[in-house]
């Protein structure tokens, strides 16, 4: 009986500037050392069992209990990471997998002697175009997480998916237009118009900014571009909740405002109408007040006549 291939890396290259790399400092800016740590476990787990991995909630709780992080941690680190395209966004939209080309490349490299390579599930390399050995010139893309799906599993996933890699063409054109917007930023003009558009509500921000405020605000304008940007801005000054008129007193900052959650719920409109729903609480405050009184006042009416 054949002994069964073993698709799965051992050990895999490490780049050192893992970090310093545009695609993973947004991750490491927001979540410090916790979030590097999710991105080694994921690229660990996917090398370990094959070239890609199921982004399933099992395992995401189990890249949670490993990094001792909580499990909705794993899943912003993983959807920054496809945003900022260290993976594939087009698999993961269409299937839940996380992948890269840089992470195939390795593996085809590291597998070649001892793995058939045939009917590969969403495989993203032109095989015609590639050299057998050549370097991977995806530096910044690196191992990811997670087994190739059990045989089992993936029988009936196979029924509802095309294979990625039956037209080059197509999928080459999916992945251009799915990149991040690629915009020159002007920092200086920016911060002035945040500085007139909230009229310092949210601070006065000076120049030149850390490296930490540029990288998040260069990873929101590659997700969403500047007009959008320039619209979060308008909306969070536009907002009453988040200029203080809520129940703590709070007051929104800029570096809250280009966290990634926080950025969409104002795109979103979640803090649009705020004011008056802060209203309708104070005038049910006052009527509970208002009837209160009157039946204190009734009470004591009663309480003298007796």
């Amino acid at each position: 009986m054949a002994r069964p291939q073993k698709t799965g890396l051992d050990y895999f290259p490490f780049n050192v500037d893992l970090f310093d790399d545009e695609k993973v400092i947004p991750i490491s800016s927001e979540f410090g050392a916790k979030g590097e740590c999710v991105v080694v476990r994921v690229l660990c787990a996917i090398y370990r069992n094959g070239y890609f991995a199921e982004c399933s909630e099992a395992f995401k709780f189990k890249i949670a209990k490993q990094a001792g992080v909580p499990q909705s941690l794993v899943s912003e680190v993983i959807s920054g990471l496809v945003k900022w395209g260290f993976f594939d966004r087009t698999v993961f939209d269409s299937f839940g997998i996380i992948t890269s080309k840089g992470i195939q490349k390795r593996w085809k490299e590291a597998t070649r002697k001892r793995v058939e390579k045939n009917e590969l599930e969403f495989w993203l390399i032109d095989d015609k175009k590639e050299v057998s050995g050549g370097r991977n010139s995806l530096n910044s893309e690196f191992p990811a997480e997670e087994t190739p799906l059990n045989r089992s599993e993936s029988t009936q996933k196979k029924r509802k998916e095309s294979k990625v890699n039956k037209d080059s063409n197509s999928n080459e054109l999916l992945c251009k237009a799915s990149q991040p917007h690629t915009e020159k930023i002007d920092y200086d003009s920016l911060i002035s118009f945040f500085n007139s558009e909230t009229k310092g509500v949210f601070g006065n921000i000076k120049t030149p900014l850390s490296d930490k405020r540029k990288s998040m605000i260069s990873a929101r304008i590659k997700e969403h571009g500047k007009r959008r940007f320039a619209e979060v801005i308008s909306k969070a000054a536009m907002s009453p909740f988040l200029k203080g008129q809520n129940n703590r007193g709070w007051t929104a900052t800029l570096d809250w405002i280009i966290k990634p959650t926080n950025f969409e719920k104002i795109l979103s409109g979640n803090y649009d109408n705020r004011s008056k729903e802060n209203t309708a609480d104070n005038d049910a405050e006052l009527a509970r007040n208002v009837l209160e009184g009157i039946a204190r006042a009734n009470f004591e009416k009663q309480r003298r006549q007796s």
